[in-house]
């Protein structure tokens, strides 16, 4: 067998964490492979390598039931930010739910931003004391997933007093 530097970097390290590989370590560790005979076995593992990051972090574009949520933020009469990826994770937001227990009915407007400027989606207004269904399969229209990224994120603004339910997947982490 083939000894591979590679593999043995990967060895050393923990998959995810703090002690995870880099791909700064990674690319030092093919700083000497070149395009001989002799080094076939060490590209084609840098090909295997990347694939399985790949798939584990993108999951083959399938989110991944363990990561898959549903969260609950109080908004405020001022832009609030809903759900914002960190790092290069990637969410598919696939419904959200107005909750409005206050008796009147809360009109909440969607924004995308990226921290300074910002896209108005639209606004729903929410029924009085009801769960009203904001986006997702339920609302005529809105077949497609939402996607946001920690540069391009969901804030969410209402003219009364509601709870903002959100339900995503992790599509990449």
């Amino acid at each position: 067998m083939v000894n591979s530097r590679f593999l043995n970097l990967i060895k050393t390290k923990q998959i995810g964490g703090s002690n995870q590989v880099s791909a700064d370590e990674l690319d030092a560790a093919a700083d000497s492979v070149f395009l001989e005979p002799n080094n076939l076995q060490d590209l084609l593992q840098i090909g295997h390598i990347n694939a399985a990051i790949q798939n584990s972090r993108q999951n083959n574009g399938i989110p991944k039931g363990s990561l898959s949520q549903i969260t609950s933020t109080v908004l405020s009469d001022s832009p609030t930010t809903v759900l914002q990826p960190t790092n290069e994770e990637v969410f598919s937001i696939t419904a959200m739910t107005i909750k409005e227990s206050s008796g009147s009915t809360a009109t909440v407007t969607f924004a995308l931003t990226d921290g300074s400027s910002f896209m108005q989606l639209g606004a729903v207004a929410g029924s009085a004391n009801q769960e009203t269904a904001a986006f997702g399969p339920l609302v005529q229209g809105q077949n497609q997933p939402l996607i946001i990224t920690s540069g391009s994120y969901l804030v969410a603004s209402r003219d009364n007093e509601c709870t903002l339910l959100v339900s995503y997947n992790v599509l990449q982490s």
